[in-house]
Formats: C-alpha cells, sequence, structure tokens
C-alpha cells in the first residue's frame, strides 16, 4: 500500500467528501487489473486491532436487555457518532421526500397550470 500516513489521512476533507482522492486508483483500475499494492491505505482509526479492542471494551460493559442483544448494544456504544449522522441524515431525507409534492403543488398553482 502506498503512503506512509495513507492517502485519506493526508487528503483534504473536499477529496473525501467528493471521493476525488480515489480517481487515481479509479484511472489505473480502467487501464490494467488493480493489484492489492494499488489500493489506498486504510484510515488510521478504521484500523483493526483498534476497532476490535473498541468493540471488546464495549461488549464487556454492556448488559443484554429484553429487546436489544448485548452485540448490537456494544456496536452502538462504540459507532455512536456514525449512526447520530446516519439517523440525521435519513430524517433529512425522508422530510424532503415529503416536502417535494407539496412544494411542487404549490409551484404549479402559483404558476396557474391547471392539473
Amino acid at each position: 500500500m502506498t503512503g506512509s500516513n495513507g492517502e485519506w489521512d493526508d487528503a483534504s476533507d473536499w477529496s473525501k467528501w467528493t471521493f476525488s482522492i480515489a480517481n487515481p486508483m479509479i484511472c489505473k483500475g480502467e487501464q490494467t487489473p488493480l493489484q492489492f499494492d494499488d489500493l489506498m491505505s486504510l484510515p488510521k482509526h478504521d484500523v483493526t486491532n483498534k476497532l476490535v479492542a473498541k468493540l471488546e471494551d464495549a461488549y464487556v460493559h454492556s448488559t443484554k436487555t429484553i429487546f436489544m442483544p448485548r452485540l448490537l448494544i456494544a456496536l452502538c456504544r462504540c459507532h455512536k457518532w456514525e449512526i447520530l449522522v446516519i439517523s440525521i441524515q435519513s430524517l433529512a431525507e425522508s422530510a424532503v421526500r415529503v416536502a417535494s409534492p407539496v412544494a411542487l403543488r404549490s409551484l404549479i398553482a402559483a404558476l396557474g397550470i391547471q392539473y
């Protein structure tokens, strides 16, 4: 894997958000089949030994409830920020899906188009 710190860790937030950091790898993959050394290295926070240690600690300190098994509770504790961000984005998407037809109907009414 190329890069001492990892391409993802060294990239700007804009490159990460647009995934343009992966463009060189994608271009190389279009020309020739990718080899293992051609792949990007993992970000530091996604290294397996750190994730497993964090999950084990959360699992040891979790208790089973009626509705949720211990492993699910441990996963939620380990990834609470990711779950929060995904939940907020899902709620925003749902709001847009509900509001779009209402906004479209208002726009059509404002333009005076008969439907």
